[in-house]
Formats: structure tokens, C-alpha cells, sequence
């Protein structure tokens, strides 16, 4: 699901950065990792604040499972990292425009 997502939103910022004038892979490319970044924050940030147990690999998976809105916050903070980089890329100029 999370590939999914990311796959979507790195196309719709690699098209806003075609239609600018920059290379849309690359920030097709910059927004997938993006958000794969803001994801892995999130579960560092969850487990830093929520998780008291030990880190055997069953804990960890109940500790992930055993609570849906865990995997949404997760995907939030993924999402997050996607609008930072649009942010940014709708404050760079327009160079398809320019004329030489």
C-alpha cells in the first residue's frame, strides 16, 4: 500500500516539475524517498514515544499491529514528506517559459 501511495505522489510532483521546465524523475524520484523518509521518522517517533516493551521482533509486530491508527500516523508523516518537497518545488521559477 505504502509503495502505492508513494509511486502516485512522486508522479503527480514529477508532472508539476515536467510542466515547471525541471527534470520530473528526478523529483519524481526525490518525492518517493520523501516520503519513505517521513514514514521511517514516524515509526522512530512512535516507538520513541509509545513503545514500553522489549524489542524482540513479536513485541514489534504486535506493537504495529495491534493498533490501526499507529499505520495511519505513520502514512501521515510519509505524506508529510511528500508536501515538503511540493513545497518547495512550487517556489522554485518557471524556466519552461523563459525564452533564449
Amino acid at each position: 500500500m505504502d509503495i502505492i501511495i508513494s509511486i502516485f505522489l512522486g508522479y503527480r510532483n514529477g508532472i508539476k516539475a515536467k510542466n515547471k521546465g525541471y527534470n520530473n524523475m528526478a523529483w519524481a524520484l526525490l518525492s518517493i524517498g520523501a516520503f519513505f523518509l517521513g514514514e521511517v521518522l514516524g515509526w522512530l517517533l512512535m516507538f520513541g514515544l509509545f513503545y514500553n516493551g522489549s524489542y524482540s521482533q513479536d513485541n514489534v509486530l504486535v506493537f504495529i499491529t495491534s493498533n490501526p491508527i499507529r499505520v495511519i500516523t505513520a502514512l501521515f508523516c510519509g505524506f508529510g514528506g511528500y508536501l515538503l518537497v511540493k513545497f518547495r518545488l512550487s517556489k522554485l521559477p518557471d524556466i519552461s517559459s523563459k525564452v533564449e
